[in-house]
């Protein structure tokens, strides 16, 4: 019988609609933000980390840049899409060579990158100009405001990045994640309001996902109907915006609409050690995907080989139902 998932198949322009990568080439970071999803490992001082050769990660348990490289070549040029984000990508500059390799190898129109907005120096920029599609940031609220869950100068790190982005010639997106604590209309009309100044193109509304360290974060965690009442507020806000507005798929709006699971068929995770997951959200506290959702561990395994495989299969099935999350029952499932 012909896999249902099969039958998805999107066509644009005559070609197979590209599977999105979500790859996270490590979890080091110099922010400790309480609700990170991948439970980033911190390092103190905005100190960039060198590996010590090709064959040695950068964090114990990752992958080295030729393990990451092996990956690379697996992945069909033709076929994949692919973000890298982290922990902070730039955070090891051996991570920039490896950008380029995918750039040069998908596309440059084929590759996003999803940064905190550190090390983003004239230099870096300088090498991946014309190298990527986008970058996306996230930025919750205006440089100077109190967050109790992310350092105080967050968001000044990534204002700073944003307006070298901009003046640089990248495309830059800016993603919130909406949590009780930043669900102010005033608050959201202010920062609308810096990222125009900015030269933001690109506004993003992600649904809070309480995994990683943020798990446990429950009084973070808005309901469906605030989403739902706050979604209304944003459009007032953002109505006539120079900025492209996005809503996450899973975010509640006001206007009702149905969404489709995309865990495999149209998107995958690869994590710092290699698991490729069907769910790139999926991080239990520690910063590993949970066991639900590895579907196998690169390079060891051929990830051609992986996405054919039985579990693979099954998760592509989850996106011909209407509504429905998997991710939500393995939290409610899961032990800490």
């Amino acid at each position: 019988m012909i896999n249902i998932a099969i039958l998805k198949i999107i066509k644009i322009g005559g070609k197979m609609k590209r599977k999105n990568v979500v790859w996270n080439l490590t979890r080091l970071c110099p922010f400790r933000c309480t609700f990170c999803c991948v439970s980033a490992s911190y390092v103190h001082g905005f100190q960039q980390v060198y590996p010590i050769d090709d064959n040695t990660p950068v964090l114990e348990g990752e992958l080295s840049f030729n393990q990451q490289v092996k990956v690379l070549e697996q992945l069909d040029a033709e076929k994949f899409r692919i973000d890298f984000s982290g922990g902070d990508v730039l955070i090891n500059p051996r991570n920039i060579d490896l950008i380029l390799m995918a750039s040069e190898k998908f596309g440059s129109e084929n590759i996003g990158l999803s940064i905190p907005g550190t090390f983003t120096t004239q230099q870096t920029l300088e090498l991946l100009a014309g190298k990527i599609s986008d970058v996306e940031i996230t930025m919750d609220n205006i440089p100077g405001t109190n967050d109790l869950h992310r350092p105080l100068n967050y968001s000044k790190c990534a204002s700073s990045a944003i307006q070298r982005l901009v003046d640089a010639g990248f495309f830059v997106g800016v993603q919130t994640v909406l949590r009780r604590e930043n669900m102010s209309k005033d608050l959201m009309t202010e920062l609308h309001n810096h990222l125009k100044i900015l030269g933001v193109q690109k506004w993003s509304f992600l649904r809070f996902a309480p995994v990683g360290r943020g798990y446990v974060k429950d009084e973070n965690h808005p309901n469906s109907n605030e989403y739902r009442e706050f979604s209304g507020i944003l459009e007032e806000i953002t109505l006539g915006s120079p900025l492209e507005i996005h809503y996450q798929y899973l975010m509640p709006l006001k206007k009702e609409r149905n969404f489709h699971c995309r865990a495999v068929t149209d998107s995958i995770g690869i994590a710092p050690n290699g698991k490729v997951s069907a769910c790139f959200w999926a991080f239990d506290f520690y910063g590993e995907p949970f066991d639900e959702v590895v579907l196998g561990r690169v390079p060891e395994e051929n990830i051609v080989d992986i996405l054919k495989s039985e579990k693979s299969e099954q998760w592509s099935l989850c996106g011909c139902q209407v509504n429905y999350c998997p991710l939500k029952k393995i939290l409610r499932e899961v032990k800490l």
